[in-house]
């Protein structure tokens, strides 16, 4: 495979990707009484796993999402990989980087209609630098292809490729979530909580951690009620009731920044040195602190939080 650092093979190349994963750790007890006024003498610890420091532009959990759809590509000999996203997608921008440096063509449907160039995403930007090539989807035929159930079409549009899911959902995207905690001691914690937009995540989450921990989801979608079903079909031997997801904090909807949100995210910055992306890991920490605040998790609280990346978002929110 020919990729920025010559011919080498894709599992030589992605060693980078594999060192150990960074874990700070952080007692919320005090925004914790900042924001609902309830007594320091109660304890929220919470460990943040850091995948947001995994790669700048591979970040978060879009690396284990991908490994194994660029792995299977390298091993069939396929150069081409297509896959979707918004005009913001975090999904979409650690794609285009990996085909760069691994080799491969990338080509990005994108939901919605063309704008002007000069009013293209600052993500979308660097998707062309890195040599993604950007194809248009009206929002009624995006949501029939983007799923693992709508692929054929896409498919047969692009052959000879590997048509990645939106957000790397699937088999392969949950193969390498469940990988990342095989080396973790989780007996520890009380609740282990990520943030979910496909599902992908906190499926692989499931099948990485088993029962050994409470696992809890933070719907970053607004009345995205299927959630539990699309992530248990990935999850042998659980329901979708079995499934736990809190749907009442996407605080105005995806990819929507309330005044709370905001002023929560700098609080935590400028008190803790934690840089939160605005659509997800944000929301997720929030509703850790409201449900700990409102007395739902009990008096002492260890729990750890997956930082899922996306800084790279912040973008979208420049002007506003």
């Amino acid at each position: 495979m020919q990729g920025l650092n010559g011919e080498v093979t894709f599992h030589e190349m992605a060693q980078d990707f594999e060192r150990p994963l960074e874990i700070s750790s952080y007692d919320l007890s005090g925004i914790v009484d900042r924001y609902f006024d309830t007594s320091r003498y109660r304890e929220l610890r919470v460990d943040v796993l850091r995948l947001d420091k995994v790669h700048p532009f591979i970040s978060g959990n879009k690396w284990f999402k991908l490994k194994h759809y660029l792995l299977s590509a390298s091993q069939q000999n396929i150069s081409h990989l297509v896959s979707f996203g918004g005009p913001f997608s975090n999904h979409l921008h650690a794609l285009a980087y990996a085909g760069y440096l691994f080799g491969f063509r990338t080509t990005g449907i994108v939901r919605g209609h063309a704008p002007a160039p000069d009013k293209l995403s600052p993500t979308l930007q660097d998707c062309l630098k890195w040599g993604m090539s950007l194809e248009w989807m009206d929002r009624q035929d995006y949501r029939r292809h983007a799923e693992v159930s709508g692929l054929e079409h896409v498919q047969a549009l692009f052959p000879p490729s590997l048509v990645i899911p939106e957000g790397g959902e699937g088999v392969d995207g949950l193969k390498g979530v469940a990988s990342l905690f095989q080396t973790l001691d989780l007996d520890r914690y009380d609740l282990i909580l990520t943030p979910v937009g496909s599902g992908t995540t906190l499926a692989g989450l499931h099948n990485g951690v088993g029962d050994s921990a409470r696992v809890v989801g933070v719907s970053a979608l607004k009345g995205a009620e299927d959630l539990s079903q699309r992530a248990a079909k990935y999850i042998p031997g659980k329901s979708p009731e079995q499934v736990e997801i809190w749907h009442d904090y996407h605080l105005g909807g995806f990819a929507k920044m309330s005044p709370l949100l905001r002023n929560f995210i700098s609080s935590v910055q400028s008190e803790y040195g934690l840089m939160l992306d605005p659509v997800y890991t944000s929301k997720a920490l929030y509703a850790l602190v409201h449900q700990f605040a409102h007395h739902k998790l009990g008096e002492s609280v260890n729990a750890m939080l997956l930082h899922t990346g996306g800084l790279q978002g912040w973008r979208g929110f420049r002007s506003s």
